[in-house]
């Protein structure tokens, strides 16, 4: 063979190697790593999941964001509840800085945690989770909602509107309710904006306003949650406790929701929101029935908060806790999951007996029981809403709707419409809240449904299986 001929052969070779590798490199460049390969990763130690996230984050493989997104959150929430500090600074130390400056969802995450195991009072990173009462206009005019939630005198500003929209990239959830949501102008816009943003949007109504218009379009987004508030299914009491609603229309509409959303083959989450009171308390049982027949995924059970006519009794409450395992059996044979907010803890049931005594007595039993329930959670465990969560509602702006106002300092002051939420985020309110969770009097300002059914540290809570 002359010299010539082996020279071509032997740069044919390398030509072939170089070509092979380009299609590797290409290859894996292009597989995006998916949901498998991403719990994979996060059911390996510590420094293993640090390792390999990194590596994918410098080497910048494309995987799926919303579940390495989500994985993380998990993750490092699970270091935080465990107390785990110092490998959440390592995580940080290692993950955030390789992280690309676009990615500011995820990017705001780890920095939110960590800020959050460090116990940073005003914090660098911003609101994960929002929940807007874009209006307080409504349709109905239901007995459990006093007169001024839903008077119709209120909207959010547009400034807080436009405000929220900024922040879209770097929030995780936006829940809207009303009022009736459907009433306001700017929702599609809202709505618009965070598919856009990748934000995951959890929508309630009383239905009433869905249309096929307006159904096709919810459903062309998986990241919709639409909870629909239903508190019975006898037309009389359903009409009755939601006034100048229409039972049969109601059907109507949930049966073109089925129907839309079997043709469009859509992953959009539908539930139901059911306020429990005395006159339908009896119907919980029929009610998961109905949503698993009709498809629904999860059903939430909310103790009636503002009418004391129709409050649960203690006899109401040993009933629905005794009942619960049935309530659980039928769920799960529907694939339905069942987020119970009545009170299971039995010191709640004696509240009854409690009020009919003199308020001075009153006021010494509810201390006394609350101070019980504190000293059944441990010293360092803190409530991480004010770190992550922020509601805003007419000339409010704190944690969640279960919060307490701050005595004297919670007040919003009279420059609402002018601040922005950002303004709020690390204004006097919030930081006030931070600061109490780190106090001697930490849980003053919690709810007793958080604190008597521990939901104070949970960043989302999991439903009752």
């Amino acid at each position: 063979m002359n010299e010539e001929r082996l020279q071509n052969i032997k740069r044919f070779d390398r030509n072939y190697e170089d070509n092979i590798k380009n299609k590797i490199n290409l290859k894996q460049e292009t597989m995006i790593i998916n949901f498998n390969e991403i719990q994979k990763i996060f059911n390996k130690d510590f420094y293993s999941i640090v390792d390999n996230l990194k590596e994918i984050f410098v080497s910048n493989r494309k995987y799926d964001y919303y579940w390495m997104s989500n994985s993380i959150e998990k993750y490092l929430r699970s270091l935080n509840v465990k107390k785990e500090y110092n490998k959440i600074k390592i995580f940080f130390d290692e993950i955030y800085s390789c992280l690309p400056n676009d990615k500011l969802k995820l990017k705001n995450i780890i920095l939110n945690e960590y800020e959050i195991s460090i116990k940073k009072i005003i914090l660098k990173s911003y609101p994960r989770k929002i929940e807007l009462a874009l209006t307080n206009k409504c349709n109905f005019r239901c007995i459990m909602c006093d007169e001024i939630s839903h008077s119709g005198d209120y909207s959010a500003s547009d400034r807080i509107v436009n405000d929220l929209i900024e922040l879209l990239p770097y929030l995780q959830c936006l829940i809207i309710r009303g009022g009736e949501v459907f009433l306001d102008s700017r929702f599609d816009k809202i709505l618009e904006r965070c598919r856009k943003n990748d934000v995951n949007v959890d929508i309630i109504t009383n239905g009433s306003l869905l249309n096929n218009e307006n159904i096709n379009k919810l459903l062309d987004n998986d990241k919709i949650v639409i909870t629909l508030s239903i508190d019975s299914l006898k037309k009389t009491v359903y009409e009755y406790i939601r006034k100048n609603s229409n039972f049969d229309k109601l059907l109507n509409i949930i049966k073109s929701l089925n129907e839309i959303k079997k043709q469009k083959k859509s992953k959009t989450t539908i539930g139901i929101n059911m306020v429990v009171m005395s006159i339908n308390y009896m119907e919980i049982e029929d009610m998961i029935n109905f949503a698993g027949v009709n498809n629904f995924e999860f059903i939430n059970l909310l103790p009636i908060l503002h009418n004391f006519q129709y409050n649960l009794n203690t006899d109401i409450i040993n009933k629905i806790n005794y009942n619960n395992q049935k309530y659980l059996d039928i769920a799960k044979k529907f694939n339905v999951d069942i987020f119970n907010r009545i009170p299971s803890n039995k010191d709640e049931v004696t509240i009854n007996k409690i009020v009919k005594e003199t308020s001075d007595d009153y006021d010494k039993n509810y201390e006394k029981e609350k101070i019980n329930n504190m000293n059944n959670i441990e010293n360092e465990n803190f409530c991480i809403k004010p770190f992550y969560y922020m509601l805003i509602d007419k000339n409010i702006i704190k944690p969640t709707c279960h919060c307490k106002m701050l005595e004297q300092k919670t007040t919003i002051n009279k420059n609402f419409n002018n601040n922005t939420i950002l303004d709020f985020w690390n204004g006097i309110t919030f930081c006030n809240y931070r600061e109490a969770m780190f106090s001697n009097d930490k849980y003053k300002f919690c709810s007793d449904e958080c604190i008597k059914n521990n939901l104070l540290f949970n960043c989302d809570d999991e439903p009752n299986k």
